[in-house]
């Protein structure tokens, strides 16, 4: 044992012959290194934390309280989780996408109940600005918002006298809403421009016509309160390839 040679030379060492301090300090680092200390710390529980487990609250304790049902029910699934990311951090606010998602919902929601509310006390006999006989009345929509009530009148009177026109504006801004009601002095002349006007266009923009249906019509709501017809560009249309294949079926 070298180490122990080494540290006995040093204790017999004169401590007032050179090195002796140094030769002592590296004669204890030495033995250091060799037996580390030990340091023996008391167990607080040597029995194990089942010892400790009579001092928990149970049923029948004045702080005892059961979890709740909410708590034992696993969390909902997230919207819009990704799917690449196999363990994620469930935050209980709401993300970004959930947030645009109820904010859309909501402006939905809003919008349907305001059109219900509308709908309900929509009465077009009760409108002051409504005049003459709804037999008699054509409605146009589609129209340019640059088309005046000249204009209107020089392509629709040759079909017969017109007895009124009416070009709708917005109550609120006082800007044209793209529609008018015109009223044939003649019950006929107005069953004419319904068949022959249908289409033509005015100001660049091909217009439809149609009867007056609110006030001839029973449940007539028009199409900013979700009725309406919607003309027929609105309606479903077969392919073109389709039209060219009967067309050319037919020989035309």
């Amino acid at each position: 044992m070298q180490w122990r040679s080494h540290m006995y030379r040093a204790v017999c060492m004169d401590a007032t012959q050179p090195h002796a301090l140094l030769l002592r300090l590296s004669a204890l680092l030495l033995l250091l290194a060799v037996q580390p200390l030990c340091v023996t710390v008391p167990c607080l529980f040597p029995a194990g934390i089942g010892a400790l487990v009579s001092e928990f609250a149970g049923p029948g304790d004045a702080e005892y309280q059961p979890p709740s049902a909410a708590a034992e029910q696993l969390p909902q699934a997230r919207m819009f989780r990704n799917k690449e990311l196999e363990l994620q951090v469930r935050l209980d606010d709401e993300t970004k996408l959930e947030k645009k998602k109820r904010l859309h919902d909501w402006k939905v929601e809003k919008n349907k109940k305001e059109l219900e509310e509308k709908a309900a006390t929509f009465n077009p006999a009760d409108d002051p600005m409504i005049e003459g006989d709804s037999y008699k009345t054509l409605f146009v929509p589609r129209l340019s918002y640059e088309v005046t009530e000249r204009k209107l009148r020089h392509e629709f009177e040759e079909f017969g006298p017109i007895k009124r026109i009416r070009l709708v504006h917005d109550r609120n801004t006082d800007k044209p809403r793209g529609y008018a009601f015109i009223e044939y002095e003649h019950k006929k002349d107005m069953k004419e421009a319904y068949k022959q006007a249908d289409g033509r266009k005015i100001e660049g923009r091909r217009i439809l016509v149609d009867v007056e249906r609110g006030r001839t019509v029973e449940n007539w709501r028009p199409m900013r309160l979700g009725g309406g017809l919607g003309g027929d560009s609105r309606a479903a249309k077969e392919p073109r390839k389709k039209l060219l294949a009967d067309a050319a079926a037919r020989g035309t």
